[in-house]
């Protein structure tokens, strides 16, 4: 985190800056592997975090359910449009996601950060 952006956020006094790492990511934000969401609890809300191997289980199932040539990613520009078969046949793309996954399998670093930073519950 930039120094003016930190120096910004601790002036706001409201808590202290949450910093995490995302120069592992492919575009570097980290909406790509985590997002809050609403929750009608003690919190308020709930953190959701990427699972590559979540998805990759769900485009597995579909190509096993005959959708394998289904185009993903219809309606975006710039964006290669690539079949679920093309993505699980990309080995380059499943070792970064493997990669990805390490520090978000289990109690990684980052959860643990999560939880106590937040106070957070499974």
């Amino acid at each position: 985190m930039a120094k003016a952006v930190r120096d910004f956020l601790v002036a706001q006094k409201v808590q202290a800056p949450v910093e995490l790492f995302s120069d592992w990511l492919y575009v570097g934000h980290v909406d790509e592997f985590l997002s809050f969401v609403p929750a009608p609890d003690r919190k308020g809300f709930r953190l959701l975090l990427a699972s590559p191997s979540a998805c990759y289980q769900l485009l597995k199932e579909k190509q096993e359910e005959g959708f394998g040539e289904a185009t993903m990613f219809q309606g975006l520009d710039r964006v290669p449009k690539q079949t679920i078969n093309e993505i699980l046949a990309n080995e380059e793309l499943r070792k970064f996601n493997d990669y990805a996954q390490l520090p978000l399998a289990g109690m990684s670093p980052l959860q643990t950060h999560w939880k106590t930073t937040l106070d957070l519950k499974n």
